[in-house]
């Protein structure tokens, strides 16, 4: 993993730890557990309702990446996941001032989102866009202040770009909780 001391790197940092199934390296070091949100901007049934922070996240995460089944809290037997992978295109846009209320001092950007997840028998195929929004802080490295950036937030966008079910993000995370 590289210093996240651009967005980009972060954003780097942040797909090869999904798809490294690496729950500790979000935990540690990838999202800000003072200010992460995921939400959507569309009516998703199957998505999560109501708000969600980092402790959502941090369950979401832990049972998708243990790639076992399990119970989860609306009773339904789960499968566990054989693989996944993730790929995010951010040629879309560029960094800008968050002036999204819910994440103040933050930096976004849109990301064009490629998503596969491996399931017993199907593949979810999500295909959406996404904003992900940033926090920095200042740390020392090496005697010198640099920044250090954190994944504030993801919103995600009702998009023309469909998977083959229809799944989003939301939908995952709703499962898998």
């Amino acid at each position: 993993y590289k210093f996240p001391s651009a967005p980009d790197s972060l954003v780097a940092n942040f797909i090869e730890a999904f798809n490294g199934l690496d729950v500790d390296k979000f935990t540690d070091d990838l999202l800000d557990a003072d200010l992460f949100r995921f939400k959507q901007l569309f009516a998703d049934p199957h998505g999560p309702q109501g708000d969600w922070f980092y402790a959502d996240e941090v369950v979401f995460l832990e049972n998708l990446f243990s790639q076992e089944a399990f119970v989860n809290e609306l009773g339904a037997t789960v499968p566990g996941i054989s693989s996944l992978s993730l790929f995010l295109d951010g040629s879309v846009s560029a960094w800008v001032e968050s002036d999204d209320v819910d994440s103040p001092d933050c930096w976004r950007r849109e990301f064009l989102v490629t998503l596969d997840v491996v399931q017993p028998g199907q593949i979810l195929a999500i295909r959406n866009s996404v904003y992900i929004y940033v926090s920095r802080e200042t740390v020392e490295l090496e005697g010198e202040d640099a920044w250090f950036y954190r994944i504030a937030g993801i919103v995600e966008m009702e998009s023309a770009l469909k998977g083959t079910d229809d799944s989003t993000w939301g939908s995952l995370r709703a499962q898998y909780r």
